[in-house]
């Protein structure tokens, strides 16, 4: 038995004062007694839940408690209403994390089977249009530096799991709405005790939470010692779950894990910090290191992610290097001049991180396939690749089908490239934040078969067209978000793309014509209602193109004398120019 006890202070519904204020003396056995009593009750009451757990500490403990408090349900009663588990794989997740969470998650899977009971684990990826490491290749977003907002854990968990969310309640609810378990602790820090203690969390009852759906904190009462003496009951083997918790405990030997997807099905929002020194993606620069990565690397059996953490490395360093950042707007003003200021990262930088990321990936590959395991993790294959030609040859930056190029280089003709071993770091200060307006827009940008339009197709006669707001589109393939067919991508890769290399990867085509080429194929279908979006960004690409800029898009003077000497001089308007900067 372990004697803890703990002060807990309950407020007003308001936040304003507290009402009481006690000292809990329960010991650990009635706490999970307790915690088990309420959430079975919710379930004879007819609620479903859904209990979100990252596989860290407080939620494996949550976990255990679902699951004893389900089956006990089933026992006493025949049946119980259904709940899901779900834990979230951002798909850049430190490999070792990603491995013990897969691993816990097949465990509460074989224990539901085992007992039969209604429930069922998920694991929640985002979708490609979501997948943050891809953007950053495919050049539509910028790595999530200190200070820049949480467009990372957006994209890799708040919308996946606000979407996951929506499905299970959709799902599940029907005149009981679904209750949402989340392993919060009032003692994690003051400032978590403190909100927790203001929004009126408890672990006695559900709450209403700020987006109107029941949240219990069911374990929000257990302090430290309490979770971790029920971890070591059920090592020593006195308590009987899912899993042994071995993995567990050296996972916490090893760095520290995170519950950064618990708060985000708690608030539905990211945090406005980086995970620090808990465990989270390998390619994340929230932090001025990855202090969980580092600490594992000193360790022989972990070298084999050092690549990953080289990558991520060069990529916070270079992140304000105005060299290898693209200098053209991704909007043309309604005037048709373009703003000439840093944006994306460049064409070549991408490509490099598309490079770099497939070496690392086929030397894992081959490092497992000598001693006979699985590899340890996997980045982009040609799903991903074909993904990146589209935005790539969407944008108009890269020559047609270039990611397949680089995809063949790689896993074909055995080229290996890495990231600087001690890359140069640039402040802040290096990449200016002004700059200045060029005209962009010429007598053809706005021809009919300038934007979404499949010129070939047309020529041959066979265009299929779909008419939008009294505009001709190309009738693509459409789904809810863009996807590649993952059979479609392997046969293209198996049969179609050396004749597509040969047809489209040359300086004279146009890099549109490979997006066409792809949407013909039927192996993508584009999101549903982004006819005009494809329509305005291919009519930029083919304006770069046709204008001469891919191979300058790195050099704001470049990008400006072309401009110019195409328009004539004197279309500039704002910023001044010197030694090859913006300065306001």
């Amino acid at each position: 038995m372990n004697t803890s006890s703990a002060q807990i202070t309950i407020v007003d519904v308001t936040g304003e004062h507290a009402v009481e204020s006690y000292m809990d003396t329960r010991d650990t056995d009635q706490k999970i007694r307790d915690a088990v009593e309420v959430i079975k009750g919710k379930l004879v009451e007819g609620h479903s839940m859904l209990c979100a757990t990252s596989m860290g500490k407080d939620s494996s403990v949550l976990t255990m408690i679902t699951l004893r408090a389900l089956r006990e349900c089933v026992e006493e009663n025949g049946s119980a209403p259904f709940v899901v588990f779900a834990t979230s794989n951002t798909l850049v997740e430190n490999p070792v994390m990603d491995q013990y969470a897969r691993g816990e998650a097949a465990k509460v899977r074989a224990y539901i089977a085992k007992h039969n009971l209604p429930a069922r684990m998920d694991i929640v990826t985002p979708s490609l249009s979501n997948h943050y490491y891809l953007q950053l290749i495919a050049g539509r977003t910028v790595a999530t530096l200190p200070g820049n907002g949480a467009k990372c854990s957006m994209m890799l968990k708040v919308l996946p799991l606000n979407k996951h969310k929506k499905r299970v309640f959709a799902e599940l609810g029907s005149d009981k709405p679904v209750i949402t378990l989340i392993g919060k602790r009032f003692d994690e820090s003051a400032e978590r005790g403190r909100t927790m203690a203001a929004n009126g969390e408890n672990a006695m009852d559900a709450i209403e939470d700020s987006q109107g759906s029941l949240v219990l904190s069911a374990i929000s009462d257990f302090t430290l010692d309490d979770v971790m003496y029920t971890i070591g009951m059920v090592r020593s083997g006195r308590m009987e779950t899912y899993s042994n918790f071995d993995e567990l405990v050296e996972i916490y030997r090893a760095g520290n894990s995170g519950d950064c997807m618990i708060n985000i099905y708690a608030t539905g929002a990211a945090g406005s910090t980086g995970c620090g020194a808990r465990y989270g993606c390998f390619v994340c620069a929230r932090t001025s290191a990855d202090k969980s990565m580092e600490n594992m690397l000193k360790e022989d059996e972990y070298v084999w992610m050092r690549g990953l953490n080289k990558i991520r490395n060069w990529l916070v360093a270079d992140h304000y290097n105005p060299d290898t950042r693209t200098w053209l707007s991704r909007s043309v003003q309604e005037d048709g001049t373009i703003v000439i200021a840093p944006n994306s990262y460049s064409p070549q930088k991408c490509e490099d991180l598309l490079r770099y990321t497939l070496t690392v990936q086929i030397e894992e590959q081959e490092a497992a396939a000598r001693m006979g395991i699985e590899p340890r993790f996997f980045l982009i294959g040609p799903q991903e690749t074909l993904y990146l030609d589209l935005a790539w040859n969407r944008y108009g930056y890269h020559r047609s089908l270039k990611a397949c190029e680089i995809y063949q280089e790689v896993y074909e003709q055995g080229q290996r490239f890495y990231p600087p071993e001690d890359p140069i770091e640039y402040t802040r200060s290096a990449l200016p934040e002004v700059g200045t307006r060029v005209q962009f827009e010429d007598g053809h940008y706005d021809a009919p078969m300038s934007g979404f339009r499949d010129l070939e197709s047309a020529v041959a006669d066979c265009e299929r067209l779909v008419e939008k707001n009294g505009v001709q589109y190309v009738d693509a393939n459409v789904a809810t978000e863009m996807r590649i067919d993952a059979e479609g991508a392997d046969m293209f890769f198996a049969f179609e793309i050396d004749y597509a290399l040969d047809r489209f990867a040359d300086d004279y085509v146009a890099p549109a014509a490979g997006f066409h080429y792809l949407v013909r194929l039927g192996v993508v279908e584009l999101s549903k209602g982004s006819h005009s979006e494809n329509d305005r960004m291919l009519r930029m690409a083919n304006a770069i193109w046709r204008l001469g800029l891919r191979d300058h898009l790195s050099d704001p003077l470049a990008l400006v004398e072309k401009l110019e000497a195409h328009f004539g001089s004197g279309k500039s308007t704002g910023g001044n120019y010197q030694h090859g900067l913006f300065a306001a």
